[in-house]
């Protein structure tokens, strides 16, 4: 897993390069997952570990999603345009 590589918890919404990302939800190996590129309407998109989404411009890399007794996290990396 490259060491650029970001975790998100539910609940948060960090900006990675560029991106709002929120952790909606999470269930079995799947996450959903807000996503917004600067000055847009965010949208909703489910992932699995080891997809290659692209948003806009950006590409986005799953490397886990994962449950605990907190909720669930994902870790991810953003590449920007």
């Amino acid at each position: 897993m490259p060491e650029d590589a970001v975790l998100i918890t539910q609940g948060t919404s960090p900006t990675v390069e560029g991106l709002s990302i929120g952790l909606a939800s999470v269930s079995g190996d799947e996450a959903r997952l807000s996503i917004a590129q600067p000055e847009q309407q965010a949208e909703l998109i489910t992932v699995t570990a080891g997809e290659i989404v692209e948003v806009g411009e950006y590409t986005v890399e799953i490397y886990e999603v994962e449950t605990d007794d907190e909720g669930g996290s994902v870790r991810l990396r953003v590449t920007p345009p």
